[in-house]
């Protein structure tokens, strides 16, 4: 399954299926006591890493942020790079113009769920990026411009 979809992908199957490390690495540290992230492979505090029960220091081999891009690309197929520019393309929330420099932490992927309906999206049907606060109130109104366009008049007192 997973080689499968590394060829569709058009990934080397001879590569490794991800980095390799020993079951003690997730324990090493640096002098400053901060732990590398296999993602960007950056050092951070422990604060920046999620807890994971299987590792053997007990947090995420990824930092927060990395997680987060991967979950996005696996959900969203998005990359970062994509997103980055979309975020500087909109000059912040595609909504409200929210600034940009919160991201990836209060900020949502957009996308058409009458395209893609469930859990994933193929990707095409990405909006824009979105603060989780316009985010969340474009699911309250069920993503009908009609019940907006209502809301708006009753904003209005019309």
């Amino acid at each position: 399954m997973l080689h499968y979809r590394r060829f569709r992908e058009g990934k080397n199957l001879l590569d490794p299926i991800q980095k390799q490390r020993k079951h003690y690495a997730t324990k090493i540290r640096n002098s400053k006591g901060q732990k590398q992230c296999v993602g960007c492979e950056k050092w951070f505090d422990e604060k920046y890493f999620k807890s994971h029960h299987l590792t053997a220091d007990k947090l995420d081999v990824r930092c927060k942020e990395c997680d987060t891009f991967m979950r996005i690309k696996r959900m969203y197929n998005i990359s970062r790079k994509n997103i980055e520019l979309m975020i500087k393309k909109q000059k912040g929330c595609a909504i409200c113009n929210y600034s940009a420099d919160l991201f990836p932490i209060w900020w949502a992927i957009d996308h058409d769920h009458s395209c893609c309906n469930g859990d994933r999206s193929c990707g095409k049907c990405v909006r824009g990026i979105l603060c989780s606060y316009c985010n969340r109130g474009l699911g309250q109104f069920k993503d009908s411009s009609d019940i907006l366009i209502k809301a708006s008049k009753y904003l209005r007192g019309k």
